[in-house]
């Protein structure tokens, strides 16, 4: 009887020791695929099936605040048979902000050792994550994507899911660069504090570009809408005498050396303009400002005309913006306002003989928008047909009987 006990005994602590070694290894297992919620998807990318697994959920809908990350693991197995070049896109996004940055790590084991792609990288308009990750024939790798809010004031909101795409073409890396030029370019000329001088201005694409050669022709000759022609290639592609606004894919022709042989300086001012041409590095500092400067300074006079204008009688109203309020900007000019209507018009003439705004009412078009064309070069004979002194003003927008802000009759 005592043989039988202790025979139970062993048998009961043997299946106590199986279950204790079993069950955590069970519990190890469930948790990993609780955490790849989304397993198995098949992408077919540039003819090259991959079979790819997500760590945490594909979809993102977070809010975060500042110095916080969300973060996914990626595991991506090359089925076919051929090596690929593939990019991590944040698809299908609604971004309360773009204030986040990412960073992009890769192993080829899910608990290995990661090495950097990118980091703390500034996310981009178009939001790619990372270009270029090759994978050979039957490999399998590990992406870790972390994004990071740098928004200071406010919570980022991120919604989209995580995606494996196809690389950009090598025209759209081509127009990639060129976008890159455009902005440098306009970075110079916010350093010049913007470019009040028309004429026609020539930078060398290589003093910004390494990647890019060729020219790029500034048309200043209204300041207010400047216009960028490029004629700039690289080993593949040529881009030529095409005005920045109307570049696309199909402006694209394939590289021609017998053609860019010929480029110089000489011959893309002649292919655009007979007047001639200057560097751009002749260009100095502009004390007028940029058309920024004026949008903002014009804001401010018309906030200061807007608190100071207290009148309820029914008539027509001019100020001086230079003498009947506190200006310390550049800006010149009148501003009418018609009390008659119920709710009082505002009428814009103002300038800092750079720019200039005539007749524009704001009350019925809202306000004015910095790239649009109400701000407009300064035109002397223009500027003094609408705006030459107080009474043209009146008579311009069609009144008459104005008075000025002191009640006093306009003569």
């Amino acid at each position: 009887m005592d043989k039988k006990y202790i025979f139970a005994g062993v048998i009961i602590f043997i299946i106590l020791v199986i279950s204790i070694i079993i069950v955590p290894n069970n519990k190890k297992i469930k948790k990993e695929k609780q955490n790849t919620t989304v397993s198995n998807i098949e992408e077919v990318i540039d003819d090259v099936k991959l079979s790819i697994d997500y760590y945490g959920e594909q979809n993102i809908d977070e809010s975060i605040s500042y110095g916080n990350i969300i973060q996914r693991t990626i595991a991506i197995e090359n089925k076919g048979n051929k090596e690929l070049s593939f990019a991590v896109k944040l698809d299908e996004a609604e971004l309360s902000n773009m204030d986040f940055t990412s960073d992009v790590l890769i192993s080829n084991k899910l608990d290995g050792e990661y090495i950097d792609l990118k980091s703390n990288a500034k996310i981009e308009d178009n939001l790619i994550l990372q270009y270029n990750i090759g994978i050979e024939p039957k490999e399998k790798i590990f992406l870790k994507i972390t994004l990071k809010d740098i928004h200071e004031n406010e919570l980022t909101t991120i919604k989209g899911k995580l995606k494996i795409v196809s690389n950009l073409s090598d025209k759209d890396v081509f127009l990639k660069e060129i976008n890159n030029i455009y902005n440098n370019i306009n970075k110079r000329i916010e350093g010049k504090n913007g470019i009040s001088e028309t004429g026609y201005y020539i930078i060398d694409a290589k003093t910004i570009s390494s990647k890019v050669s060729g020219f790029v022709l500034l048309d200043t000759m209204d300041i207010s809408d400047i216009k960028y022609y490029f004629t700039v290639y690289d080993s593949k592609f040529l881009i030529n005498k095409k005005e920045y606004k109307t570049i696309e894919k199909k402006s694209i022709e394939n590289r021609n050396d017998e053609y860019i042989n010929s480029i110089t300086f000489d011959s893309i001012c002649s292919g655009v303009t007979k007047k001639g041409c200057e560097s751009f590095d002749s260009l100095g500092y502009n004390e007028k400002g940029t058309k920024t400067n004026f949008y903002n300074n014009v804001n401010r006079v018309i906030n200061e005309v807007k608190n100071d204008f207290k009148k309820t009688d029914k008539q027509v109203y001019i100020y001086d913006v230079t003498t009947d309020i506190t200006n310390n900007t550049d800006v010149r000019g009148y501003i009418l306002i018609n009390n008659i209507k119920d709710e009082k018009e505002f009428y814009l003439y103002l300038t800092n003989n750079s720019f200039m705004i005539s007749g524009y009412n704001l009350t019925k078009y809202g306000d004015i928008v910095e790239s649009g064309s109400t701000i407009r070069a300064y035109n002397q004979t223009a500027w003094n047909l609408s705006s030459e002194n107080i009474s043209a003003v009146c008579g311009f927008t069609g009144f008459t009987g104005c008075l000025n802000k002191n009640g006093d009759l306009i003569q």
